[in-house]
Order: C-alpha cells, then structure tokens, then sequence
C-alpha cells in the first residue's frame, strides 16, 4: 500500500489523528503498521487496550468489532487482562483465522516481535507445518536461554495469562519451566492432565500430540514419573535398535539414567563376540544367543570362493 492508505488504515485500526497516523508511518514505513500502532500505544495515544485489538485485527485481518468482542470473551477472570494470545488461539481454534496466518501472529505476541521477525523464525526452524514450539526452542538456543523464550514456553504450554505466568516462572526461579508449570497445577491454575502434558513438553521438548500420547493414551493415571519412564524407552529403543523388553531391561539397571543405559549397552556392544565370515566357518549358521547384535555390512562374501555351489554353497550378506 503507498503512503496515504497506510495513513489511512492506521487511523482506522487505532482512531489516532491524521497528524499522529502520517508521523508514525514517516517513521516506521507503509510496510510496518504494527510497529506503528505499538508506537503509538507507547506514546500514550491509545489505550494498551485498544493497541491489542488493533493488533489483533491487523495481525487476523479481522474486523476491529470482532476482536473486541473475542478480547473480552478471553481476558483473565481473576484479574480482567486482556490475554491476546488466547483471543488468537480462539478464532484459530474457531476456523475463523487459517493457521499460515495464526502461527506468525501468536509467535509475535508471545515473544513481543513484530509478525515479519516471527515469520522468519518460522521458516529457520524447518518444520512442516511450521510450528510454534519449535520456532521458539530455536530462539532459546540462539539467544542462550532467553527469558522471553522461557515466558512463552510457559504460556503456550499452560494458556496462563502473562502476569500469571509470570509470577509461577519467578516463584520456581533457578529450578526453571517444568517447577513453574508444577506450582501452576498445585495452586489449582492448572489441571493435573495438562500439567502432566506441558511438563512432559517442557522437559522433553515434545509437541503437545505426542506428550498427550503419554499422559493420555498410554494409560499412566496421571502419573509423572511413569510417563516419562515411557518417553525415555522409545528414546532409547529408537537410539538401540533393541525391543521395548531389552531397552526397558538397560533403563531398569540404571534407575532411568539415559546415559548410563547407553555407557552400559556400549560396553555390551564391546564384549560381541565378532564372526569373521571371510575366514571362519561358513557351512553353519552363527552361534547367536539373546543378546548378539547383528551388524550388516553391505555386499555379498565369497571368501577363497566358497560360496560356490561345487565348494561350501555358503554366503554371508546384508
């Protein structure tokens, strides 16, 4: 849009004067009314209110009616705020909003950037569909543990408003996300199912799909410790190759220290006994006992010719 309709629709989002419209666009270009209107919230031009519904309307392209109206079916009861991040997950949850358009803005609102930033910490993180979580794990890393990226871990996995949010994060301190979302369920904030599948995401790193798979599906009664039991085998199954029996065999001896099961089963590994099948015996099939792990190595062996069928018949092959 050029100049005049960026003026234009400013003053329509926010009801600023013509004045105030054509300096904020001056300053933050046609391109960036977000800015512009958080500028103008600032500024003490409009209300912190208002600014949301603006936002939300200019990041939904939804009228600024409907956002109000979806703003004040979602503040806090306990404390009226306005949660501009559950009004988002309302209309996406209502299919009001298609998610290529949610995902950015709910990523903008949780780690206070403008949508163009979260779009491209979206397309860095590679995921198909593009997820929030993920975006915002990337942002922790790269920015090392970033404050504002354990904030919007806590609300995305909890739903809690901010100051909420807020308040059980400064509570657990040092102990960190998955203390705070535990003293959220404790105070009663929470329910204890889905304190169990953001605790789960939280120390995992996990979408919310797969921690209701071990909170939910498989049957653990709400149990923490045997839901992350779960987690930690078909990890270590994945990284083994072992069946679910074997791998919970290794965990088991190790009291669920992941690293330890893995020094244990590579020291394992180390005592196979080797079949060399280019010089040993090929006519019979190898002594293999429970434990044996088979390593195939691609080709076929024909050692001194004894795969011929005039000679041993035998071969050994991936």
């Amino acid at each position: 849009m050029d100049s005049q309709q960026a003026i234009a629709h400013l003053m329509e989002l926010t009801a600023i004067t013509q004045a105030n419209a054509t300096t904020l666009v001056a300053t933050y270009g046609t391109d960036d009314l977000e800015s512009a209107l958080l500028e103008a919230r600032d500024k003490k031009m409009i209300s912190p209110e208002a600014a949301s519904v603006a936002r939300m309307a200019l990041l939904t392209n939804l009228t600024r009616d409907r956002c109000q109206h979806v703003i004040d079916s979602t503040r806090d009861k306990a404390t009226a705020e306005v949660d501009l991040y559950a009004a988002i997950r309302m209309v996406e949850a209502y299919h009001e909003v298609p998610p290529i358009v949610t995902r950015p803005a709910l990523l903008a609102v949780l780690m206070r950037v403008n949508s163009d930033l979260a779009q491209q910490y979206l397309n860095e993180t590679e995921t198909d569909p593009q997820s929030v979580q993920r975006a915002i794990l990337y942002i922790k890393a790269a920015q090392q543990n970033s404050s504002n990226a354990t904030m919007a871990l806590m609300r995305l996995y909890t739903s809690l408003p901010e100051s909420t949010a807020s308040r059980y994060l400064t509570g657990a301190g040092a102990q960190g996300l998955e203390v705070a979302i535990k003293l959220a369920c404790e105070a009663g904030h929470i329910g204890k199912i889905q304190a169990l599948v953001a605790r789960l995401q939280a120390r995992f790193e996990i979408d919310e799909e797969e921690a209701k798979h071990y909170a939910i599906d498989l049957d653990v009664k709400g149990d923490y410790s045997r839901a992350t039991q779960q987690v930690i085998i078909d990890r270590f199954m994945v990284e083994t190759c072992l069946d679910r029996q074997d791998a919970s065999s290794y965990l088991n001896k190790t009291k669920y220290d992941i690293d330890a099961a893995r020094h244990l089963f590579r020291e394992d590994l180390c005592q196979t006994t080797i079949i060399d099948a280019e010089n040993g015996d090929t006519r019979h099939p190898p002594d293999v006992h429970p434990n044996t792990h088979v390593i195939a190595v691609l080709g076929v062996t024909d050692g001194n010719n004894n795969a011929s069928p005039s000679d041993d018949g035998w071969m050994v092959s991936d």
